[in-house]
């Protein structure tokens, strides 16, 4: 059985959205200040992008 996916372009700018607040906030605060979270952050800012990027390239 072979199932179809389609992508899901409405998530996917969603996820891009949720990504440029985060880089947003980073500009923000002070990375020397708070360096375990700034790490964090951006890898939650790469992860949601690759995820966007996963679920354009459906199908």
């Amino acid at each position: 059985m072979k199932i179809l996916i389609k992508p899901d372009k409405q998530k996917a700018k969603a996820l891009q959205k949720m990504a440029e607040i985060t880089l947003q906030r980073l500009k923000e605060l002070d990375p020397e200040k708070y360096p375990s979270n700034t790490l964090t952050d951006y890898y939650d800012v790469l992860h949601k992008l690759m995820d966007a990027i996963a679920l354009l390239e459906r199908g």
